[in-house]
């Protein structure tokens, strides 16, 4: 009887997905968020049909949940499906104040347009006026 209790309480320990703690409750939305974000549909006809979530300045080497720092682009029902399934989620990982993903220092938002059929970023604007990513000579 008492084997079985035992076997009983570690299979229920397996089936737990409840991270241990804040720091892997952060990655767990991270990896969700940014699969979800790969997978949304970029199809379009015109830019009407494109937005973007994210793209929020990150001007002072923060943390950022998404893919790209300056927005990532997708279709506008993509999007309300997107934002239907995360909305939890980017406010546990705002409360949490989550440091997962890319650290980027000068990237501000882009705006979206409609190339080749597929959503994509365009003008991405940057915080200081010059690339931080690149070395000057």
């Amino acid at each position: 009887m008492r084997t079985t209790a035992i076997a009983i309480s570690l299979g229920m320990l397996a089936c737990d997905n409840t991270p241990a703690t804040p720091e892997e409750e952060c990655q767990q939305i991270y990896d969700h968020v940014t699969s979800l974000i790969g997978r949304a549909d970029r199809s379009c006809a015109t830019a009407a049909d494109c937005t973007r979530p994210g793209g929020v300045a990150t001007c002072n080497c923060a943390a950022f949940l998404g893919v790209q720092c300056s927005g990532d682009p997708m279709n506008l029902e993509a999007y309300g499906a997107f934002v239907e399934a995360t909305a939890a989620e980017a406010e546990r990982y705002r409360a949490l104040n989550c440091a997962v993903g890319p650290m980027i220092c000068d990237c501000g938002p882009g705006s979206v347009d409609c190339v080749g059929g597929q959503c994509a970023t365009v003008n991405v604007e940057t915080c200081f006026g010059i690339d931080a990513g690149v070395a000057a000579p």
